[in-house]
């Protein structure tokens, strides 16, 4: 088969869950032979810069922002582009327009968020123009046919995967780590691991520990990510919350991370507290660890966890999610059996592999017959 251009965009301010997956399927498209080209805003450009790919930072601020239209479609054409794949709302408008002021290229767009795309005359007609629409998980895929009509051949079901040379419990000795965490050897560790903002729901963490604090003794909770918003409200809350609780010797704000696999190796029980989310790939990185999940019973996380056999699946109840914090603190066996069974939902589902397969293989049914 030909060796495609492809042309990834994504308006991203800040490298979360979806930026982790972009990095992923630009690296993995890489190195089967295909040309990639990435555009996407300044800030994350350090993020990428170890891959070989050739990258254009833009602003990216909006449908309307004509300088950076007119770049891509400078790009579509110099490289004689025949995949783009765009990632956010304003990037589709931005790729559909680009394509068809170039007069080539197929679009593809993957919908990350549980919500429809709009539906004003102007919406279904530029969606007319897209090739196919990658969701990440049924809840994205029901959305996206119920509320917005699509046909059900426009839309391609495709789970994000997990590196699993990266993810790899073997590869990690936890000792400078747990010096780091000032964390003993008999201590349990709670983690989390994602953008510290309101939806990702952190300060129920903080609630369940204050809870907990007098009922475990050898508990240490860590908190992973960074809060991208311009004032850091939320990582300020957070701060003030654990003064509140005096949770300063159990609980750890760790900050924007780049080890992450040795911190998932780290954790013995990944908490996702989401108030929301459209897949959660942080629960299946954690599953790759053979680390047992404890999450809210929303969006794509419903499908990625099996409730009582990798983790659990509950409502955002304080009380629940201690009762169970404290039965897999209790019980070193039931861990190791739910780690077991969600390592092997990973290798069946949630491969990097898998997802790169049925990517590429949209790519080449949509572009014409001699490329392929």
């Amino acid at each position: 088969m030909k060796r495609l251009n492809i042309l990834q965009i994504h308006s991203a301010k800040a490298f979360g869950g979806g930026e982790v997956h972009l990095y992923q399927l630009v690296r993995e498209l890489s190195q089967r032979g295909h040309n990639l080209t990435l555009v996407i805003r300044d800030n994350l450009v350090d993020k990428f810069s170890d891959l070989n790919i050739d990258i254009n930072p833009m602003s990216l601020k909006n449908v309307l922002d004509f300088v950076s239209l007119f770049k891509l479609v400078r790009i579509i054409k110099e490289k004689q582009i025949d995949i783009i794949h765009a990632h956010r709302g304003k990037d589709y408008w931005l790729a559909i327009m680009a394509a068809s002021l170039a007069n080539r290229a197929k679009v593809v767009i993957t919908r990350h968020i549980l919500k429809p795309l709009g539906k004003t005359y102007l919406h279904r007609h530029l969606y007319n123009k897209i090739s196919k629409i990658i969701v990440v998980s049924n809840g994205v895929k029901r959305i996206l046919i119920n509320e917005n009509n699509l046909p059900l051949d426009k839309v391609e079901l495709i789970y994000n995967g997990v590196d699993l040379s990266e993810f790899r419990a073997s590869k990690f000795d936890s000792s400078s780590l747990k010096e780091d965490f000032e964390i003993e050897d008999q201590d349990i560790v709670v983690g989390t691991v994602g953008r510290l903002a309101e939806n990702k729901n952190q300060k129920f963490i903080l609630e369940v520990a204050s809870k907990l604090k007098a009922q475990i003794k050898d508990i240490k909770y860590l908190i992973v990510g960074e809060d991208d918003s311009s004032n850091k409200y939320y990582k300020a809350k957070l701060e003030e919350m654990v003064q509140g609780f005096n949770l300063n010797k159990q609980v750890y704000l760790t900050g924007f991370r780049k080890d992450i696999p040795a911190l998932m190796n780290l954790i013995d029980i990944l908490i996702v507290p989401s108030k929301e989310e459209a897949f959660g790939i942080v629960a299946i990185e954690a599953m790759a660890m053979k680390k047992p999940v404890i999450a809210s019973k929303v969006g794509g996380l419903t499908e990625v966890i099996q409730d009582g056999k990798t983790g659990f699946l509950l409502p955002l109840k304080i009380d629940s999610f201690a009762e169970k914090i404290k039965e897999l603190v209790n019980n070193s066996k039931l861990r190791s059996e739910m780690g077991e069974a969600g390592y092997k939902r990973v290798l069946n589902n949630y491969t990097i592999e898998t997802m790169i397969n049925k990517t590429e293989k949209v790519y080449y049914d949509i572009v014409d017959d001699k490329y392929q």
